[in-house]
């Protein structure tokens, strides 16, 4: 096995595709030249693993995946939601999806499409509360955001990602992304990410350079994945 020239991720959800899911081809042909290249490109999305594998299938057999914000890197799951703290959110009236490895619970019969994963086929809505939480996700409306982000605050061991003034998302406490690259990475390798929201300001904070796609953060942005991957193979004296 040739030693990695480095480590690239990426964000899934507004920087590699877009709201209908769509992948753009010039992003898959620079992940598939940084394979070539001896880069190890990672997948890292909030969304649950079974997802991230099955996007990841669509782009090259050898892309790895993270899912759950970092709960979950390539089959290792790095901690779930306290008991506790999901016994004290199932009794709160609010608007829940509960994610496991398996699948899906919601305590609303009508959840947003956006969050409905049958495309996939083997990651189910299941019609009773789960066990082993890896993620909340929680939508609100806006007048109601600041008095719900309260009221979560005040919940202790937990890790929590906001979205103003849509929802918030929850973790066990200590987990994101940038605690799942820590895991994965060896030391001595560069760590590239390539994100465009909030809950990818912990992979940045890890990486020794990071792409911002979109206008939702600061930071050195970029146009698209391929954009940035040309800067780090550039870096990597490779054209």
């Amino acid at each position: 096995m040739k030693p990695i020239k480095g480590y690239i991720f990426i964000d899934i959800d507004g920087t590699l595709v877009d709201k209908d899911l769509r992948l753009n081809s010039y992003d898959i042909e620079s992940i598939h030249k940084a394979l070539a290249h001896d880069y190890d490109v990672i997948l890292a999305s909030g969304r649950p693993t079974p997802f991230v594998r099955w996007m990841a299938h669509q782009i090259h057999e050898s892309v790895s995946v993270c899912g759950f914000n970092g709960a979950d890197i390539e089959g290792t799951l790095l901690g779930c939601i306290d008991d506790t703290v999901i016994k004290i959110l199932s009794n709160l009236d609010l608007n829940m999806i509960f994610k496991n490895q398996s699948g899906y619970y919601s305590n609303r019969l009508t959840i947003p499409q956006a969050f409905n994963y049958d495309m996939i086929g083997n990651y189910p809505r299941q019609m009773h509360p789960l066990s082993d939480i890896l993620k909340v996700l929680i939508w609100v409306d806006a007048k109601e955001y600041d008095t719900v982000k309260r009221m979560l605050d005040s919940i202790e061991d937990i890790s929590i990602t906001y979205y103003e003034p849509k929802g918030f998302e929850l973790s066990a406490k200590g987990i994101d992304k940038g605690k799942a690259i820590i895991h994965y990475v060896q030391d001595n390798i560069p760590i590239y990410s390539i994100g465009n929201d909030t809950n990818d300001l912990p992979m940045f904070e890890v990486s020794d350079a990071s792409y911002i796609v979109g206008n939702k953060l600061t930071g050195h942005r970029v146009e698209s994945v391929s954009e940035a991957i040309i800067e780090i193979l550039k870096g990597g004296n490779i054209e």
